[in-house]
């Protein structure tokens, strides 16, 4: 996304300076809709609202916002199941490198204690781990 909308390369100051949400862009980012939820294979992403005074920014700020959004929607569902110590762990260069996503994971997910994961492959040692247990026949999940 960085290239396709030729990002500055002082990106994080400027995010750094914008309120979350304070735009016009609408966002609905399911490039890959198999990934969206629901799984619906043929959904597609959009983008609306877009003016003259647009700026690249804008739409990236946008789509990370909308990101994080989604994600917090599908935290809240789980969250029914969750112990109450439960904790959100970011990982992936967005959370690693952002601030700005940092900052809209704070605000979208402002009732859950949110960790930024020190290790670069944080979500396959997770899912390693979640394969252990149900060989291990442990059938309870622990959120």
């Amino acid at each position: 996304m960085t290239q396709t909308l030729r990002l500055p390369i002082f990106l994080e100051s400027e995010l750094r300076r914008r309120e979350i949400g304070r735009h016009t862009v609408d966002f609905m980012p399911f490039f890959n809709g198999e990934r969206a939820t629901g799984y619906h294979g043929e959904t597609a992403a959009a983008i609306l609202g877009l003016t003259v005074d647009t700026t690249p920014v804008d739409v990236f700020a946008a789509g990370m916002e909308a990101v994080v959004f989604r994600l917090s929607e599908i935290i809240k569902g789980v969250q029914k199941f969750a112990s109450p110590k439960a904790k959100l762990i970011g990982g992936g260069p967005p959370f690693r490198n952002s601030a700005f996503v940092r900052r809209c994971l704070l605000a979208f997910c402002s009732d859950i204690d949110v960790e930024i994961a020190s290790h670069p492959e944080a979500t396959s040692l997770g899912v390693a781990r979640l394969c252990a247990m149900y060989v291990r026949g442990d059938r309870t999940l622990k959120v």
